[in-house]
């Protein structure tokens, strides 16, 4: 079975759209998507009928690559060619509100937000939610450390550093999550 052809991706705010040349013998494709280039990939989608997909889990300034493969009865086919993207926020302009008879001020650059820090929800298995206030560096390091023990590298569980969520005359408290009780994670990036 031949791989999906001419894979493209268009980053939108808070999404990546990908599109791409339907294979003839196919029955459904399967999308999958990394943090790095050359995976390891975990799929996000999989009985996707039509030959487009978005992606709306992702996060606005972090780069994402996409391969997708085929499927039918016999199996599947290898993966796309990859293809990458970096979602961004809206542009955001300075309201103009200058008289009609003054000259308009030069525009001002776009505020973008800097979102250096995110709130990490993990849901369980069970359906505990566990959320955590961390800087994008700790959540990084948390995807990359999922999407290696998902690739079957690494340790099974992760230590979170639970920071001001300190109670009690501890000087120092850390969550440890295990891989395979984890149903899925959300990330919500902000600035202060």
């Amino acid at each position: 079975m031949s791989a999906p052809s001419n894979l493209l991706a268009k980053a939108g705010d808070a999404k990546v759209d990908l599109n791409w040349t339907a294979s003839p013998d196919k029955k459904e494709y399967t999308i999958k998507r990394s943090t790095t280039s050359g995976g390891p990939y975990e799929t996000i989608a999989s009985n996707v009928k039509t030959p487009s997909y978005s992606d709306t889990s992702v996060v606005n300034g972090t780069t994402y690559y996409y391969v997708v493969t085929a499927v039918n009865d016999s199996g599947k086919s290898e993966f796309s060619e990859e293809v990458s993207a970096t979602p961004q926020g809206e542009k955001q302009t300075v309201p103009n509100t200058d008289k009609p008879s003054q000259p308009k001020p030069e525009p001002s650059e776009p505020v973008q937000p800097k979102g250096d820090l995110a709130i990490l929800v993990v849901t369980m298995t069970t359906g505990l939610e566990k959320e955590f206030d961390l800087s994008i560096k700790e959540v990084n390091n948390f995807i990359a450390w999922y999407d290696a023990k998902d690739a079957g590298r690494g340790q099974s569980f992760y230590n979170i550093d639970k920071h001001d969520n300190n109670k009690g005359p501890f000087s120092n408290r850390k969550e440890y999550v295990i891989f395979d009780k984890i149903l899925m994670f959300e990330v919500s990036e902000y600035s202060k």
